[in-house]
């Protein structure tokens, strides 16, 4: 009894965040922004667990196109021609990063594995469902209720709510950037710093922000013993940095493929960058 009620926080977290995205499996919805690449790099891991797209790929994202009742798609053939230059042999990438898709994929993979049919538009409700559940379980855990109180206005009250049943990188950016203060608050520098990275994978620009608490841990504060856990926070945030740049490095010769593209040169707006 007493596990359970230690527990009950975060299982009502759970359901009650369940109950708003249930509801949105039957509502309209609009296909926003690049949401079209983030359900086609769905179906590269789907189809041929890699992250890159392929014929059978675009095959399958062209059937959730004509079966699902979302607005504004973008044909296969259309997203097929878009990026010319980020092709290698038979296979193409897009302007933005596949790890977005990737945890889609593995939050769904369990249904898949015991034949429960899921689209891509609903592998992303879950993964939102499960990330929001998670942020909330962590705001609960390191500042009460009063945390909890806070966070719930920043995300109801808030642009955010658009975001929940869209599928695009906001709500993604959101849990991991606000996780990140919540951590860095709590002066776990390294965890702060690997969701950052998290962050960084899909919008480069923050691996500059999670080097701040990385270096702030590593170097000024070096003299304190490190944990197993923040040696794991380290490593990973390490990775989770890198792991853009050098997909696209070994791919295309880039550090990100909107150098390529379109979308971003170096060396140009260095005003707007301070």
């Amino acid at each position: 009894m007493r596990l359970f009620r230690l527990l009950l926080p975060y299982i009502s977290f759970v359901l009650v965040l369940g109950v708003i995205f249930y509801s949105f499996l039957n509502s309209a919805t609009y296909r926003v922004g690049d949401g079209g690449e983030y359900y086609a790099l769905y179906y590269a891991w789907v189809e041929t667990l890699r992250p890159w797209m392929t014929a059978s790929s675009f095959e399958a994202y062209e059937v959730f196109v004509n079966q699902s009742e979302i607005l504004g798609h973008v044909s296969a053939d259309r997203l097929a021609s878009s990026f010319p230059s980020l092709r290698v042999g038979e296979t193409a990438d897009f302007n933005h990063f596949w790890l977005y898709s990737f945890l889609a994929f593995c939050v769904a993979l369990p249904l898949y594995l015991v034949d429960v049919a899921i689209d891509a538009h609903h592998g992303f409700l879950l993964l939102h469902h499960i990330l929001l559940a998670v942020l909330f379980s962590i705001v609960f855990r390191f500042t009460g209720w009063r945390g909890v109180l806070v966070v719930a206005i920043m995300t109801f009250f808030s642009p955010v709510l658009w975001y929940l049943n869209k599928v695009h990188t906001e709500l993604y950016t959101y849990v991991f950037t606000l996780l990140a203060v919540v951590l860095f608050s709590q002066c776990r520098y390294l965890a702060s710093s690997f969701c950052l990275a998290v962050a960084s994978a899909q919008n480069p620009s923050f691996s500059l922000v999670a080097f701040v608490p990385f270096f702030y841990r590593v170097v000024w504060l070096r003299y304190k013993p490190f944990t197993w856990q923040e040696v794991f926070w380290a490593i990973g945030a390490t990775v989770l940095v890198l792991l853009h740049p050098i997909y696209y490095f070994f791919r295309y010769g880039v550090p990100t493929p909107q150098l390529l593209a379109g979308g971003a040169s170096l060396g140009e707006s260095l005003n707007s960058f301070h």
